[in-house]
Parts: C-alpha cells; sequence; structure tokens
C-alpha cells in the first residue's frame, strides 16, 4: 500500500468521524442528568400544574342537580325548612334550588361558593379540583343511593356489650359484630381467646330495588344504646324512612339477638322485593398452638329447616350448594363456635370451605356463607336471628333448645363430634355427665379423666370378667381340642368334630364367642 492510498483511507475516517460527530441525537427535553434529577417538591408542583390545566367544574345544572337531590334525600330541619346533607366529607345545606355548605379536602373546610372563582377565593388549584370532583361524587352517591348516601362516609366507631361470659364490640361500620371474646377461656398467645375480630369476620344484608343495590357494610351506622344490655344500629333515611340491626344479648348465655328492624322502607323497596340476601364470611383464627388436629376439627356445619345436620368436608376443601331451606348456619372450630340461627329459616345457600395453607400460621380455614331471608319492606321487623358465639360444651348447646326456639331441637349438640349413633349414645347420657359432676370436684382434667377411666372400668366390670374367665377355659381346653382334632382328622369328620368341640365346651362351660 503506497502512501497515496494510506493518506486517502485516513481521511476518509476522518470525514466519516466528523460526520457522525456532527449528526449525534440531541438529548431531548425531558431527560435529566443524574445530577439534574427533580426533587420531591419539584415533582409535586409539576403535578399541580397539570392538574390545574384539567381543572374541572361544578356547572349550573350540575349544581342545581345536587341541590335538589340534597333536598330530596337529605336530613329536613323542621324550623327554617332546610335539608342537610352532613358527613365527614360534605357539609351541605340545600332549600331545593338554592346549595350553600362546605366540603372537606385534605382537612381543609372549602366553601363551595368559593369554587366559582378558586383563585380569588386563594384556593390552590389541587384544593379546587378534590373539592368539584368530591361534590360530583356526592351527586352520583345521592341519586344511586338515595338516603342512604349520607351514611357513606365517616369516622369508625364501636360500642361493647358483655356480661360473665363475653364481650362483643359492635362496629358502626357496617353495625356488625366486629370482636368477640370469650372471658373464661385463656389463648396459648396469653390473654382471653379471641374467636375473630377486625376483618377476620363479616357479614352484611344486601336489599335490591329496580336499578340499585344496597349493601349494609358499605354505611356507617349510628349506635343508639337502648338499654346496658341493648343497643341499635340505626340508618335514619329521611321522610319517616328507617333501616337497622338491633343487638340484643342474652343474659347468661352465649348468645346475642339480633332483630332487623325498619319502618317506612316502601319509599325505597318495592314491595315486589321479597328477599333480602345475606352474605357472611370468616378467616378461622387458630385457638391452639398445635395446627394439624384442630383442622381436622374446624369446618362449616349447616342444619336443615326439617332437621338433620350437615357439614361440608374438613379435610379438604370443599363447595356446597344448598336448595333446601336451613334453620342454621355454623363456623365450627374445635373448641368454639360461631353460629347464625335464623328465627324462621334461610331460603338456600352457597357454601364454601378452603384451608389456608401454612403462610398462614394464625389462621385454618377460610369460609363463606351466601343465602337469602324472606323480606318485606311493611314489616316492621322482617327478620330475627339468634348468634351463637361460644365452646362447644353439649350440656350449654343443648339448653339452648328451650332458650332460643321455644324447645325445637336446633341440634346444635352435632357441633361436638361424638362418634357413631352407639357410641353417641353412651358419650351423651353417661360420659358426659360422670365428666360434669366431677368437673365440680376437680379442677385438673388429668384427674377427672383419670377418675373416670376408673368409673368406665368399673361399669363394664361383669362384661370384661365373663370374657376373661371364658378366655381362660378356652387356653385350659386346648389340649382336650388338639385331641378331639387328631382323632377325628379330615373334611369327611367335619361334622363329628364339631359336634364333640361343643360338647366339649358345653361340659366345660365355656362359650367361644363371649368375648
Amino acid at each position: 500500500m503506497d502512501k497515496n492510498t494510506m493518506y486517502g483511507l485516513l481521511l476518509m475516517g476522518a470525514v466519516i468521524l466528523g460526520f457522525m460527530w456532527l449528526n449525534q441525537p440531541e438529548p431531548k427535553p425531558d431527560s435529566i442528568a443524574p445530577a439534574e434529577q427533580i426533587t420531591a417538591e419539584q415533582a409535586e408542583a409539576m403535578a399541580d400544574a397539570q392538574l390545574a390545566s384539567s381543572l374541572d367544574t361544578l356547572t349550573p345544572a350540575e349544581t342545581s342537580m345536587l341541590a335538589a337531590a340534597v333536598h330530596q334525600y337529605g336530613t329536613p330541619d323542621s324550623v327554617s325548612g332546610r335539608v342537610t346533607m352532613q358527613n365527614s366529607k360534605v357539609d351541605l345545606v340545600s332549600d331545593g334550588y338554592l346549595l350553600t355548605g362546605s366540603v372537606n379536602v385534605d382537612g381543609k373546610s372549602v366553601d363551595i361558593a368559593d369554587l366559582s372563582n378558586p383563585a380569588a377565593a386563594g384556593l390552590s388549584p389541587v384544593i379546587a379540583s378534590k373539592a368539584v370532583k368530591l361534590l360530583k361524587t356526592t351527586t352520583r352517591e345521592l341519586t344511586q343511593y338515595q338516603g342512604f348516601a349520607r351514611y357513606l362516609q365517616g369516622d369508625s366507631s364501636t360500642v361493647r356489650l358483655e356480661n360473665e361470659y363475653i364481650a362483643l364490640d359492635l362496629s358502626n361500620k357496617g353495625g356488625v359484630i366486629s370482636r368477640a371474646e370469650l372471658k373464661d377461656y385463656k389463648s396459648y398467645k396469653g390473654g382471653n381467646v379471641v374467636v375473630f375480630e377486625g376483618d377476620d369476620n363479616g357479614y352484611s344484608f344486601i336489599l335490591n330495588s329496580a336499578d340499585r343495590e344496597f349493601d349494609t357494610r358499605n354505611f356507617f351506622f349510628e349506635p343508639v344504646q337502648e338499654s346496658d344490655t341493648t343497643v341499635l344500629m340505626t340508618l335514619n333515611l329521611g321522610s319517616g324512612a328507617s333501616f337497622g340491626m338491633r343487638y340484643t344479648l342474652l343474659p347468661e348465655s352465649y348468645v346475642v339477638r339480633m332483630e332487623i328492624v325498619q319502618n317506612g322502607m316502601q319509599s325505597i323497596i318495592p314491595s315486589n322485593v321479597a328477599t333480602m340476601d345475606f352474605l357472611w364470611h370468616q378467616k378461622m383464627i387458630r385457638q391452639e398452638e398445635g395446627r394439624m388436629f384442630e383442622e381436622r376439627n374446624s369446618g362449616l356445619y349447616y342444619m336443615y329447616a326439617g332437621g338433620g345436620v350437615e357439614n361440608l368436608s374438613e379435610s379438604s376443601n370443599d363447595d356446597e350448594e344448598v336448595n333446601e331451606r336451613i334453620k342454621w348456619i355454623g363456623f365450627k372450630n374445635q373448641f368454639f363456635s360461631m353460629a347464625f340461627i335464623a328465627r324462621s329459616s334461610f331460603n338456600n345457600a352457597n357454601l364454601t370451605s378452603t384451608i389456608l395453607t401454612k403462610s398462614q400460621p394464625g389462621y385454618l380455614k377460610e369460609l363463606e356463607a351466601v343465602s337469602s331471608v324472606d323480606y318485606n319492606a311493611s314489616n316492621p321487623m322482617p327478620a330475627q336471628f339468634d348468634i351463637l358465639i361460644g365452646p362447644n360444651l353439649y350440656p350449654m348447646l343443648s339448653g339452648l333448645d328451650d332458650k332460643l326456639n321455644d324447645g325445637e331441637d336446633l341440634h346444635l349438640t352435632r357441633l361436638i363430634p361424638l362418634g357413631w349413633t352407639l357410641f353417641r349414645w353412651i358419650n351423651t347420657w353417661i360420659v358426659i355427665p360422670v365428666f360434669d359432676i366431677l368437673g365440680k370436684w376437680f379442677t385438673n382434667y388429668g384427674v377427672i379423666i383419670l377418675l373416670l377411666t376408673i368409673f368406665i372400668k368399673i361399669i363394664i366390670f361383669p362384661f370384661t370378667y365373663k370374657s376373661y374367665m371364658s378366655q381362660a377355659k378356652m387356653r385350659l381346653l386346648a389340649p382336650e381340642i388338639k385331641e378331639i382334632n387328631e382323632k377325628y382328622p379330615g373334611q369327611e369328620n367335619a361334622m363329628t368334630r364339631q359336634q364333640k368341640t361343643m360338647e366339649l365346651y358345653s361340659r366345660a362351660g365355656a362359650y367361644p364367642m363371649a368375648g
């Protein structure tokens, strides 16, 4: 290669590199060098600017619609004639045409009059946009939920009911029992046994109108303490309509009576609605340090309205659709149970039992029941339930028949595994009564079991003695039986051999089947 060729190649390479340098892409405006990364304050300012550019407003038509909705479904003031709509988010007043009041945004009270000109009122675009959005949401909720809408927002609180056996916390969110503590039983973790608390257990009732669904778990009820043992969770829906759940803790028991109470619901629920849905789910808390036996003895039980108790599989996941009326549905732990006992009956049920994996060591199973009960909008008490939350004690469960349902056999003792019919009869009439009697004298279960074993041995001694004597005689007759078999061998002497053997048994007073 000569010099001219070499210079030519070098010159071409220089030209190509120069062209590539001159035509390299410029940095994009939004690409930021590491040293120029934005701060959290800058990011928030950028978000505010973007929100301000798309700021929504409440049109006069939307304001009029909200004023009319508040006036129709709010709480009327008999003095001023105005109607209010109040919860933790809004405080609105309407006379049917003019709407006044405020909304609560990020802890700041915003007068809705300031939303017509947020900048002049000193409102930030973010606050103004959130306030408008909240008012539009209120209009939509009032249209959808009518008088129920005022109870969609609120602060959670609880009310306690208790007697000497049990303490219950009632939550205003959903009007449900949110925690159940048994005072006479201690947990392996320390403290009293808690059957459930918080989101571990939940139930609700659903009412349907032509185009709406009202689920009680969505609302914040107002608690009214009617007595030391009775609390009413109520929703005042306006225009004389109300809906609630009254809880009464029965004395000296593990049962709380729940009554669905209502008034003037014909204005909200059509007369052709004949059922009310019932939903119940529970993540069953583990109560024993050892998991295996507790898991295998826990499950979902139910009783048909005509009698007969069934259960889903306790050893595997299971589900069942029951198309008959059901008296009660129970979520049974090995030691404690919770059951909804309908004063009339459930119409049907879809039942599910799922074993929870060991990744959730504090729980055993997830149980769910979906059912419905008869409903009439004009009935002041369309449904009643007795809710059992207590230990699986035979005397207590057996005694609930007279206390709860006018002597009707509820078969709640089926929650206790007592074996097949014969053994169940023995356990019911002998073992359990003796155990209870001994329990009044001794507090140590080891001593009680020892004495119970001795007692059972004494009862069956006549039978075991006769069996032992027969076995002893059989051992003494063994050489003579052997001689008979040798003297009359073969199949042709089978009849003679049997006759001689039976004659020997008869003379000796031995009975081979006595054992």
